[in-house]
């Protein structure tokens, strides 16, 4: 799973797979809270839940999309699900990937990226009036790239309403900028109000990244794309 999770990453990095960001559009995508830096984890997560709150009133499937191998992300997925689900209303299922990963285990396990077209049709069948919390990789369960599972057409034929709150990460500095995951084309016309969301993301760490003083406490940014997918840039 890790040598495929990272070839559809390399592919992202080359190819510019349909991310976009209208930056005219700001009915559709806003920014929610501007970057900032936080005492710890558990202070990150108070101040995405109350938008996570609002979203589960209106969706019965939410993906919680973390960046593989990054354990921050994962710490904050953690928490998340132990603020959320102390009632237990919602039903886990978990990626494969990450409870082999980190040996934690949902109240259902399987692969979304080699169960496509099974996993579906087993979640409506046993789970069909549940609350599901789908923990995935960030590239398989974002709207972002067109190619990943919640984009499949297949998925938003038959899949009920759904929403995602996804993990990326931010660049520090302009060394990680020349190396960071979602592309910038310089090339693109701002004035048309289209831009790639990765040059967004440079733009608003640039001003942010200088003024931090604690490097090792979690600092971040969230961005709604659209109301069906909060993006929480962090690390």
């Amino acid at each position: 799973m890790g040598k495929i999770y990272w070839s559809v990453v390399a592919l992202i990095i080359v190819t510019g797979l349909s991310i976009a960001w209208y930056v005219a559009n700001e009915n559709e995508n806003s920014v929610k809270f501007a970057p900032q830096q936080f005492e710890n984890e558990n202070q990150a997560i108070d101040a995405v839940l109350p938008l996570f709150q609002k979203m589960s009133e209106r969706y019965q499937w939410i993906f919680l999309a973390p960046q593989p191998e990054n354990d921050l992300h994962w710490k904050l997925v953690m928490l998340l699900i132990e603020k959320v689900n102390q009632d237990k209303q919602w039903t886990v299922v978990v990626d494969t990937y990450f409870s082999k990963a980190t040996g934690y285990r949902g109240d259902l396990d399987l692969s979304l990226l080699q169960s496509q077209s099974s996993f579906l049709p087993l979640l409506l069948q046993k789970y069909p009036k549940k609350k599901i919390l789908l923990i995935s990789p960030n590239v398989l369960s974002t709207q972002i790239i067109a190619e990943s599972v919640r984009s499949s057409v297949m998925f938003q034929k038959i899949a009920p309403e759904n929403g995602a709150l996804t993990f990326l990460t931010y660049p520090k500095s302009r060394d990680e900028e020349a190396d960071y995951l979602l592309p910038c084309s310089e090339s693109r016309d701002l004035k048309t109000g289209l831009s790639d969301l990765g040059c967004y993301v440079r733009q608003q760490a640039r001003p942010f990244y200088k003024t931090l003083t604690n490097l090792k406490s979690p600092s971040g940014f969230l961005l709604e794309l659209n109301s069906s997918e909060l993006v929480l840039f962090i690390q």
